[in-house]
């Protein structure tokens, strides 16, 4: 069907409209909070976190995150799951991230 698309992730696939995906829902969040998205930091470690990291101004990724999301990242983290993301906001504060 041409209004839907697949997306792999790592042990599913989702089923979703076309224009229905995390990168344009920051988008709109981006316009209603009038937040830059140079200004924004998102975590992922799946292939339905690639989006979202296109919008970002500052993507990280996890060790445990799939290769196509760490070849996008400002920064990848070599600790996993919720250490990675730890690993991720040290990193932040000591970047001085505004936003």
């Amino acid at each position: 069907d041409d209004n839907t698309k697949l997306i792999p992730n790592v042990d599913r696939i989702f089923i979703l409209p076309k224009r229905i995906d995390k990168g344009n829902a920051i988008n709109e969040l981006l316009k209603i909070l009038n937040i830059k998205n140079d200004n924004l930091c998102v975590v992922g470690d799946g292939e339905n976190d690639i989006d979202m990291f296109r919008v970002a101004g500052f993507p990280a990724s996890l060790a445990n995150s799939v290769k196509e999301l760490k070849n996008i990242s400002k920064f990848v983290s070599n600790r996993s799951y919720s250490d990675g993301t730890i690993d991720i906001l040290e990193k932040l504060k000591n970047l001085n991230f505004k936003y």
